[in-house]
Parts: C-alpha cells; structure tokens; sequence
C-alpha cells in the first residue's frame, strides 16, 4: 500500500471547526496537510506549491468552492488535481454544478470519517496510476526517439557506405573494362600478323578475353545479382562463344 505521508493534501473551509476536524484526520493517516480558510488563500496556496488532492468546501464568503475548482481547472499546470467537494448541500442540482467545475466527487457534511478516508484513498490511488501511466508514455517516447536516432544515424552510415561502394566500383569497372580493351585489341593485332595456326589461338583468346569482358558488363549494370536475367545471359553468352569458336571446333576435334 502507497505510503501516505507521500501525499499532500489542502483542506479548504471557512468554518475553523470543520478545517480543524478535517486537518486532524487526514494528519492521523500519515498524510501531510495544509489549511485555508478561504478561496483566495486556497489559490495563493496552489500556486505556490500544487497539492496532491484537495478537499474544499462549497459555501465560503467571497469565493465559494466551485469558482476556486473553475480556476484551479482553467490552469494547465494545475487541472490534474483532484478536487472533492465538502458540503451540506445534497441536492443532485448541486453535485451537477460540482462535477461540472471540474470535481471528481462530493462528501456531504455532517461528514463521515471512515467516508472521507475512503474516497480520499480512492482518488489518491487514481492520481497515482495516472503519474505512472504519464511516466511510462514519457519513457516509451524517450526509447522511440532513442531508437529513431539510432535508425537514422544507421541509415546515413550505410548510405555513405554505399556512395564509397559505388565509386570503387565504378573506378575497378572502368578499369578492367580499359585493360579489356587493350588486351582484345593487342590479340586482334597480333593476329594479323601471325599465321593460319597462331591466329585461331589468337582468335580464341580474344574471344575469351571478349567473354569476360561481357560477364564484368552485365554484372555491372545489375542493381544486384539476383536482378541478372540469367536464362537470356546465358543465351547471348553462349551464342557468342559459338560464333567465336565455331572456326575452331571444324579444325579442333571435339
């Protein structure tokens, strides 16, 4: 059970003896309590230091107690206070207007102790689950947006990542695509100048050179591997290793 000296309550009346049997009350459970006799002492209180709960009379010279609900509702930093009203008035006309200005339940006077205590506990046990519950929303937004900037700074690391990935990539395939060309070109020379035999090797190698300069072009233009068109690749592969070693395969026995 909560602890109630971890609880403050005000208790507000204009008539000492009421203020005084309600005081001695609350202070004989353990809980910590503070008086005002009047609406405007009532406010100057709340504003210096929010209560946990408030038991405040309805009937006062000046202001009564649903005029000072009203104010302490119309202010953000104050409208979660629970208020009950204490008042001889037993009329439902008169706990609709209570309940309208912001009350969370009525005790009639001439009060009953046990009563009182029990909807005070009541309340005070609701206002507790309502902290907890604002505690665990702030925490849960903390952790999503913990995680959210974990996320996003994952997000760009890999997104440099994959700019550097590119650019080495397009400086190997401009590269090996270069040394290709020269060495297909190289082989096409040479074989110009060689003979009938020297020139079939020279012609396969080309071709071979001009295979895998075709394989380094596919798998460059591909986003991914798994986007290659492998049935269609291996087609044009393979016709254009046929054309290219069709001379041979009629000298070469296979």
């Amino acid at each position: 059970m909560t602890d109630p000296s971890q609880y403050e309550i005000l208790v507000v009346d204009d008539t000492p003896a009421n203020l005084k049997l309600l005081s001695a009350l609350l202070v004989e459970q353990g809980y910590r309590v503070r008086a005002a006799s009047s609406g405007v002492v009532a406010l100057r209180s709340v504003a210096f230091k929010a209560p946990d709960l408030i038991l405040l009379d309805v009937r006062m010279p000046g202001m009564d107690g649903y005029e000072v609900c009203r104010q302490i509702k119309a202010d953000p930093q104050q409208r979660t206070i629970p208020v009950i009203f204490v008042s001889a008035l037993n009329e439902t006309a008169d706990k609709l207007k209570g309940f309208a200005a912001g009350g969370v339940d009525f005790v009639i006077k001439p009060v009953d102790p046990a009563e009182v205590l029990a909807r005070v506990r009541t309340h005070l046990e609701l206002l507790r689950l309502q902290r907890r519950q604002e505690r665990i929303q702030i925490e849960l937004a903390e952790r999503v947006e913990e995680r959210t900037q974990e996320l996003r700074q994952a997000a760009s690391e890999l997104a440099t990542a994959l700019r550097e990935k590119e650019t080495l990539l397009k400086e190997i395939y401009h590269r090996v695509k270069n040394n290709l060309q020269v060495v297909s070109s190289l082989l096409t020379m040479q074989g110009a100048r060689a003979s009938d035999e020297a020139r079939a090797l020279l012609a396969e190698s080309a071709a071979r050179v001009r295979s895998i300069a075709l394989v380094h072009e596919q798998l460059y233009r591909s986003a991914t591997l798994s986007s290659i068109r492998y049935p269609a690749y291996v087609r044009q592969l393979v016709d254009h290793l046929t054309q290219t070693f069709d001379p041979l395969s009629r000298r070469v026995p296979i």
